[in-house]
């Protein structure tokens, strides 16, 4: 939840911003291209949520330790 908060305020939140004054002014290939890092940080983030669920639910500690 920390990882995910930090990376809303630290990097999506700029980054849109980023994407939106790139639209704005007409510069579509600069804002696809920071759209597309955001996608990539998404996905991971997304990841990072399942696999901490899936740790919490899971009893992994029976498996890992």
């Amino acid at each position: 939840v920390i990882v995910g908060a930090g990376l809303g305020m630290g990097f999506f939140g700029p980054q849109s911003r980023k994407a939106a004054a790139a639209y704005e002014s007409g510069d579509t290939e600069t804002a696809r291209s920071i759209e597309s890092r955001i996608n990539l940080v998404g996905v991971l983030d997304t990841v990072l949520v399942v696999v901490t669920v899936a740790a919490m639910v899971g009893k992994w500690g029976a498996v890992f330790g």
